[in-house]
């Protein structure tokens, strides 16, 4: 094969044309700056060109920036900061044309998380944290049919539309804790409690789903007595696990499914010697840390919001057509942390 035949043909405006799903007269207003293009559809010419090696200088009119707006909520909690600072980190890190924006909610209620994403300004895709509840689902709908994508972070939102969820598998992550407190707990009898947020988040709902499959059994030695719902709190979770621990003497396990674990760390030290309850909870934070350092805390799932961010934006970059190919859409594995495998 002789050179000139290696060597791969510049492409055309026809072929930019078939790849932006648009008409060569668009491609050529587009290429050449003329008005009277959307700037939606010139930005799919733009992506089209690039993607295809379409080394022409690029008017700057039509220069195609990708922005990607990120909704966090509850920044000031430790795993949402990790999260934010995760966007902080990789947005230098991106191409010079994908700009990230942030937005933070400390009200993570489903109607204001719906009005954000409805509010939001043009973006050329959507990351959101958000919650399983009809004003959201009809929020991202709403988002769908403006033919913006949406990577939905954390926590799913089964609305059969067609945003991506990037995360971890949560009810594989329950049916850890549940596997391990069992097999922590050995022959003891008593009651195992659950906390989480509230019933807003499938995240949550599904890590209860998967932990309460090792303890269904009517009969079983120990019962599933109690699942709280403390909101992600400190006060809210030291207030009701103390009440349930003053209570019941019998309380041998507790589980935390989200947030709140300075407060069930209080009450567990309040009411209980260390050890004399399993806890096992999320996140490596910390706070946590010192409670596997101390015996407060057996065990921790940390959901590795780092890898997540990067995921996210990948899905992203797919999605918008900045990566050739499919996005990766397998769930993020999650890290299992005790006291003998804490970081230095």
């Amino acid at each position: 094969m002789g050179p000139e035949a290696a060597k791969p043909r510049k492409p055309r405006f026809r072929d930019i044309a078939a790849e932006a799903g648009v008409g060569t007269a668009t491609v050529e207003r587009v290429l050449n700056g003329r008005a009277n293009v959307l700037p939606r559809t010139a930005r799919r010419v733009i992506l089209a060109a690039r993607r295809l090696g379409y080394d022409r200088a690029l008017p700057s009119m039509y220069h195609a920036v990708v922005r990607i707006e990120v909704m966090l909520v509850r920044p000031k909690t430790e795993f949402f900061s990790r999260l934010n600072l995760e966007f902080q980190r990789i947005g230098p890190s991106l191409d010079k044309s994908v700009v990230i924006h942030r937005s933070l909610l400390a009200d993570d209620t489903p109607d204001a998380v719906a009005r954000r994403i409805e509010a939001a300004p043009p973006r050329t895709g959507l990351i959101v944290v958000a919650q399983d509840s009809p004003a959201v689902i009809a929020a991202l709908k709403a988002a769908d049919a403006r033919g913006v994508p949406v990577v939905l972070l954390v926590s799913d939102v089964r609305y059969g539309g067609e945003a991506v969820y990037m995360g971890i598998d949560n009810e594989s992550a329950g049916r850890t804790a549940g596997f391990f407190m069992r097999n922590m707990l050995g022959g003891r009898r008593g009651r195992v409690v659950v906390l989480c947020h509230s019933g807003a988040y499938l995240v949550h709902r599904q890590r209860v789903i998967g932990f309460s499959q090792y303890f269904c059994e009517p009969d079983d030695r120990l019962l599933f007595a109690a699942c709280l719902l403390a909101r992600d709190s400190d006060d809210a979770s030291h207030a009701l696990l103390s009440r349930v621990l003053r209570d019941h003497g019998d309380v041998v396990g507790v589980y935390n499914a989200g947030g709140g674990h300075v407060g069930v760390d209080r009450a567990l030290r309040e009411c209980r010697r260390p050890g004399e309850v399993v806890h096992i909870g999320h996140e490596l934070s910390p706070g946590t840390r010192r409670s596997l350092e101390d015996g407060t805390m057996a065990l921790a799932i940390d959901q590795a919001p780092e890898l997540q961010v990067k995921r996210a934006v990948e899905v992203m970059e797919a999605l918008v057509r900045l990566r050739d190919g499919l996005p990766d859409r397998s769930p993020v594995p999650f890290r299992i942390v005790t006291p003998e495998n804490l970081d230095g």
